[in-house]
């Protein structure tokens, strides 16, 4: 027959990670917020601006914010490129993000297959908020991808934006989906093993 103290002590580890489920996702959501406001479009513009010093060339950086866009830059290139290097210049904030957004979906995949669940929840909130940046320039009225579109002669595609938008949208979405369902039935597991430690001790009193 197992002791009082033993099985209280069996507790401290499923509670203890409970907790962690409950600080992961309340982290996580702050850091969603920092990263899609802040942390995102800043290494957005960064990249225009290295591309721009990558071509030797001068340019007016200009950063704003507001609360509908959140941060955003607006760059004034004072040299001649052409076209293709222009959206080059136009899309290396896009692409940056993409593929941040797409090395943390992995490590969200190589994490939790590792049993880290905690930490695999704090990794997808991360690379959802890197994903938000480009997502934004789909539904956007103006912005980086209507003028690569315009640079390389394909306005015609612009209307298709918002539909590109909604299909990258809900790829994210059944992501978080895949991954929340699989990180709800982990805690249900612990709080099914918290509830009948519980219960045992109730039995032995």
């Amino acid at each position: 027959m197992y002791s009082k103290a033993y099985v209280r002590k069996k507790l401290v580890g499923p509670r203890s990670r409970i907790a962690g489920f409950y600080r992961a996702n309340i982290l996580g959501a702050v850091v969603f917020l920092l990263v899609s406001v802040l942390v995102a479009p800043i290494i957005h513009e960064l990249m225009h601006f290295a591309v721009l010093e990558l071509y030797h060339c001068y340019y007016e950086p200009g950063v704003e914010f507001s609360f509908d866009s959140g941060l955003y830059g607006n760059v004034r290139i004072l040299c001649a490129l052409s076209p293709g290097k222009e959206a080059l210049v136009f899309g290396a904030g896009l692409l940056v993000n993409y593929v941040i957004a797409a090395i943390l979906f992995m490590l969200v995949r190589l994490i939790y297959h590792r049993g880290q669940v905690i930490h695999a929840a704090f990794f997808m909130y991360a690379a959802l908020g890197f994903l938000s940046d480009p997502i934004f320039y789909f539904f956007a009225s103006g912005g980086d991808m209507i003028s690569i579109l315009s640079l390389i002669r394909r306005e015609e595609w612009i209307p298709l934006l918002p539909l590109l938008g909604v299909s990258l949208l809900s790829l994210a979405v059944a992501f978080f989906y895949r991954y929340t369902e699989r990180f709800l039935e982990d805690y249900m597991r612990i709080e099914k093993e918290v509830a009948e430690a519980e219960a045992f001790i109730e039995q032995i009193r």
